[in-house]
């Protein structure tokens, strides 16, 4: 028999800051003891009671809304019996999106699976408390089971009214609150009521921006990087899964099935981005112009809300042209292929990365630059860094994987930093700290991302201004700082808390009592006691 949850702690609604950070909600009330506590199981097996209101059923899980880290459940409504809701649960082991829920409960965004409250929670079947959102439940299912299933087929002339329309809404109500969506792909689109006309959005919080995003669904930078260091991005990023996801649909599978990532990225930066995820399949003619639009690798050429309208009522747009980069007249060999521009050689040394030091190390890459693209101010660049080394002849491994990461940054600024099996954009470095702290992951990458000064050099290859830059510089010698600091309440620990606002204590006594706040420590170990 399982015993009720403590209730779900008040989350004060707010739109979301775009500068100073969400204040903290109401400290969690302090568990009533075991004997006190209301305990409940029914005929059909164990439940947990929040808010004495909502009954969430721990033996009834709904594996048709389970999102990759987090599993559904049952719910009903004490006060409003019928009412359709289920439940996520997110895994301990994974930081959800606590900013962003906190705008989301009570905020009913248009064409969205509606969030009716979340919370901190008991969780029977793991002995522990978890976060847990409970929503309004969608009736008609998923619009895609899996990018390796099969669409329902929409209609090309309802496409842009019934899809295209109310999604790119949803989008931009999001934007206007100060929030990335990052979640956005053809499984994670549902049907709102059972006769299938009203698609929505589905969950964003579970888990760290653009973590479950596949990389086929993603710029080109953000694809690169590893799944937990893509960051909370920007709208032209959720502009851009939503192109690709609906390109998915309109054709009614993934053109892609089977590819590798990598493969697929290099396609990307050789075609184009519409180009690749089209493959060879046929496009609606009607709907050509808007999946160009949201899918050009060009940030600043890529659709916005204000042009999709435009197209919906008609008007036709400059067609977005391709930025073309230098070509060579001669040809680079490098890993049994021949290149005539940078970027896609740069990714190339990517992935062949002890190639990429010999080539470095010989002169030849710099001569090609020089010579074959006439690219006076990169070949110096390229010089430049390799001056600033120590002499290549006697550099360590791990001076000579350095030295790769910069020339590669050089080669191509837009990249996620590149440092052998390491793969970051430098905003989503404190998500993907906590995923590693978290699932237990080596931690030395992290540390030598700091100490390596990696960010440095990144921001330093950085050819357009952004006003964050000088934040992020801040923010890693804060850290650098609290590396060298020997004393107890630094170290990495103090990065994960520092870069994490949301993140519970980990000290194993109350690391199941998920306390995010100081005054929630005291009752915690009380209640362990």
């Amino acid at each position: 028999m399982a015993e009720a949850a403590q209730d779900l702690k008040d989350a004060p609604e707010q739109e979301a800051p775009t500068e100073a950070p969400a204040e903290k909600p109401e400290a969690e009330a302090a568990p009533a003891p075991p004997s006190q506590r209301p305990a409940g199981a029914g005929p059909s097996g164990s439940f947990i009671i929040v808010r004495d209101r909502y009954t969430i059923y721990c033996d009834r899980p709904i594996p048709s809304l389970d999102m990759p880290n987090a599993q559904a459940f049952e719910v009903t409504d004490r006060k409003q019996e019928g009412r359709p809701l289920y439940a996520l649960v997110c895994k301990p082991e994974m930081m959800p999106r606590i900013s962003v829920m906190r705008v989301l409960k009570g905020n009913e965004i248009p064409n969205t699976v509606h969030m009716v409250d979340w919370g901190v929670a008991e969780w029977p079947p793991v002995d522990r408390k978890c976060v847990i959102v409970i929503y309004y439940r969608p009736l008609g299912g998923r619009v895609m089971e899996s990018l390796s299933g099969t669409a329902k087929r929409i209609p090309d002339h309802m496409f842009p009214k019934h899809v295209i329309k109310p999604l790119i809404d949803a989008l931009n109500e999001l934007h206007h609150k100060g929030i990335t969506h990052r979640s956005i792909r053809p499984d994670n689109l549902y049907f709102m009521d059972e006769q299938q006309t009203k698609i929505v959005l589905g969950d964003c919080t579970m888990g760290v921006a653009a973590h479950d995003q596949p990389a086929m669904l993603e710029p080109v930078e953000s694809g690169m990087a590893m799944p937990s260091g893509r960051g909370s991005g920007t709208f032209q990023d959720d502009m851009y899964a939503l192109g690709a996801t609906l390109l998915v649909i309109s054709i009614g599978k993934n053109p892609l099935q089977g590819v590798p990532d990598t493969e697929m990225i290099r396609r990307k930066i050789k075609e184009g981005s519409y180009a690749t995820i089209v493959n060879d399949e046929r496009v609606p003619v009607s709907l050509i112009e808007f999946f160009r639009g949201l899918l050009t690798d060009d940030n600043e050429q890529r659709w916005l809300p204000e042009n999709v309208d435009l197209w919906l009522n008609g008007k036709r747009l400059t067609p977005v042209q391709a930025r073309t980069e230098s070509q060579s007249q001669r040809a680079f060999k490098f890993a049994d292929s021949e290149f005539y521009s940078v970027r896609p050689l740069a990714y190339a040394m990517y992935l062949n990365w002890e190639k990429a030091i010999q080539i470095i190390s010989d002169g030849s890459l710099e001569i090609w630059v020089r010579r074959g693209l006439e690219n006076t101010d990169l070949a110096d660049a390229i010089a430049a860094t390799i001056k600033n080394s120590l002499a290549m002849a006697g550099m360590q491994k791990d001076q000579q994987d350095l030295l790769v990461s910069r020339v590669l940054m050089v080669l191509d600024p837009r990249a996620p930093v590149l440092y052998r099996d390491f793969r970051i954009r430098v905003e989503g470095f404190g998500a993907a700290l906590s995923v590693a702290v978290l699932s237990k992951q080596k931690l030395q990458p992290y540390t030598d991302f700091i100490n390596k000064e990696l960010w440095r050099h990144w921001l330093s290859s950085q050819t357009k201004y952004n006003a964050d830059y000088s934040a992020f510089e801040s923010m890693f010698k804060d850290l650098r700082n609290y590396l060298k600091d020997p004393n107890s309440g630094a170290g990495i620990e103090r990065c994960v808390y520092e870069l994490n606002e949301w993140l519970f204590c980990m000290s194993p006594l109350i690391e199941s009592q998920y306390v995010m706040e100081v005054k929630g420590v005291l009752p915690a170990l009380d209640f362990v006691s």
